[in-house]
C-alpha cells in the first residue's frame, strides 16, 4: 500500500502518505532471530566503505556530526595543494545533498588534521585529568 495507480489505464503511480500505509507483521517465519538482524542492521549503520580510487577511509569516517543541524559529515578529498598531496575533509552531508535548494546547514567542513589535532589535544588533557597532572 506505498503506491497507488489512478486508472487502470494510466500506467502512472502515485505515493502514498505513511499513515495510509498498512503494515502486516510477523506473516511469515523468519530466517534468522530478530536479535541478530539489529545487530547486523547496527553495525551496517556504522560502517566504513574503501573506495578503490581513494583506498582506506579516515578513522574518522562515518563517526563525524555537524555541530548545527546534527547531519553527518562525509568524507571527501578535494583539490591538488602545495602543502599536501590532497586536502582531506568531512564536508557536512545536509549542505552537500541541499545545496541546491539553499535549504539545512551552511556550507562548512572541517580538515582531517585538525580534527586528528582537536582529538589528539582532548585525549592529552582527559589523560592529564586522570593522572592527576598538569599538561
Amino acid at each position: 500500500f506505498k503506491t497507488t495507480k489512478t486508472s487502470y489505464k494510466i500506467n502512472r503511480y502515485t505515493l502514498n502518505s505513511p499513515d495510509d500505509w498498512m503494515i502486516f507483521e510477523n506473516t511469515q517465519e523468519p530466517i534468522i532471530e530478530e536479535e541478530t538482524f539489529m545487530i547486523v542492521q547496527n553495525l551496517r549503520e556504522g560502517r566504513r566503505r574503501p573506495s578503490v580510487s581513494m583506498g582506506e577511509p579516515p578513522m574518522f569516517s562515518n563517526l563525524v556530526y555537524c555541530a548545527d543541524c546534527g547531519g553527518k559529515m562525509y568524507y571527501n578529498r578535494s583539490r591538488k595543494n602545495e602543502k599536501y598531496n590532497y586536502i582531506v575533509k568531512f564536508l557536512c552531508s545536509t549542505y552537500k545533498n541541499e545545496r541546491m535548494a539553499r535549504a539545512g546547514c551552511t556550507a562548512h567542513y572541517i580538515r582531517l588534521d585538525v580534527l586528528e589535532e582537536i582529538v589528539l589535544h582532548n585525549l592529552r588533557e582527559a589523560i592529564a585529568f586522570i593522572s592527576g597532572c598538569a599538561i
